[in-house]
């Protein structure tokens, strides 16, 4: 919705408010006056008056920030509205509100109030705690995500993992504060050590975790997954094949150790054993391109897209086989041009509007050959 000067949205602004209080419970009404309110954003924010969604136009009434009356509208919203996407969508807005102002209180009252949406905040929060730069700021976020969920391992991890970029002491007691000497506690300082590329350190917290024999078989896999990443590290690869359990998995480390042979021949083990996953024809093709055997890499990532058609980066890769494997022929062309249109329709960030423009223009060119 446009407004060509600030008087129109002020008038607009008035109006809405003038309706509500005529007619409370409309949706489409406060929805209008929310579209207004947050296109201000960071536009005329600050240069003109706001009332909330209920106050009488004319009124002495206090004038209220942006954000004060986006609040106001949300909370409307919630209270009016029983459609449970608007619902949800609509207590995201506010709780990202009280996120950038800091205000930990009011978010946690509002994911109190909306028991509901606990989950929807836990996520919005920690997505937002992963896009600060600052160390402490995102150790103060984390603080946000343990007082909403007390014994959340991964929030735990993050934290830890934060204290850890400008006080290592700090972590470990961090860690060894929250889960004392639990298969968690080595996980996290295990994490700590490789972050820090202390792999010896790190293996060292994982073998007593491993040797303690954990219950939850998920806590042993993460385990047993962390130290051969550690291994690898190291370029201990026999030790780190000898750790992975079953083909697929020997694949991923060979893989990882960039030894391309031996990751086709315990993919195609693992296809053997079962053709449904989409990873060993992944991991097949990546390993086929890297050899340079681009006609053969098409033909493995071709069935990864069939497998997963919404994935985009089976989609970039099969583009780039294609047209890999012989750039001449205007069929190829066509077929790597459809790829990576769909990676980019997908959203994937490798996908470039030059390379794309450059295979049209070849496309184009081989055309009008045929008709000279």
């Amino acid at each position: 919705m446009e407004y060509e000067n600030l008087d129109d949205i002020v008038f607009a602004l008035k109006h809405y408010s003038m309706l509500l209080d005529k007619f409370p419970d409309n949706i489409t009404i406060l929805s209008g006056k929310i579209e207004i309110l947050e296109g201000l954003e960071g536009n005329l924010e600050g240069k003109l008056p706001l009332y909330g969604p209920s106050t009488v136009y004319g009124a002495p009434t206090p004038i209220l920030t942006l954000e004060e009356c986006l609040i106001e509208c949300y909370d409307k919203m919630l209270l009016i509205c029983k459609d449970e996407f608007l619902k949800n969508k609509t207590l995201q807005k506010k709780l990202l509100i009280h996120i950038k102002q800091k205000d930990k209180r009011e978010f946690l009252l509002a994911t109190s109030r909306y028991k509901d949406y606990a989950s929807a905040a836990y996520h919005i929060l920690r997505g937002y705690a992963k896009a600060v730069c600052d160390a402490r700021e995102r150790e103060f976020f984390y603080d946000w995500l343990l007082e909403l969920r007390p014994c959340d391992e991964t929030a735990a991890l993050e934290k830890a993992l934060a204290l850890a970029e400008r006080d290592v002491s700090s972590a470990l007691d961090f860690s060894k504060q929250k889960f004392e000497n639990k298969h968690w506690g080595h996980y996290i300082r295990a994490s700590i050590f490789r972050k820090l590329g202390q792999y010896e350190l790190a293996i060292g917290h994982l073998n007593v975790a491993l040797n303690s024999k954990p219950d939850s078989a998920k806590m042993f896999e993460q385990l047993r997954s962390e130290k051969i990443v550690c291994l690898l590290a190291l370029k201990k690869i026999d030790e780190a094949v000898n750790l992975a359990p079953n083909n697929l998995q020997k694949a991923q480390v060979y893989y990882g150790a960039n030894d391309l042979p031996n990751t086709v021949r315990y993919a195609t083990k693992a296809i053997e054993e079962e053709r449904s996953s989409e990873l060993p024809y992944m991991l097949i093709g990546r390993a086929r391109y890297g050899q340079g055997k681009f006609s053969d890499a098409a033909k493995w990532l071709r069935q990864w897209t069939t497998l997963a058609p919404q994935n985009a980066e089976a989609w970039y890769w099969l583009g780039q086989s294609v047209l890999k494997s012989d750039p001449h022929k205007i069929n190829n062309l066509r077929d790597a041009l459809a790829c990576l249109e769909k990676a980019r329709e997908l959203k994937y960030a490798d996908v470039s509007d030059r390379e794309i423009s450059l295979i049209s223009e070849r496309i184009n060119v081989l055309e009008q050959r045929r008709w000279v």
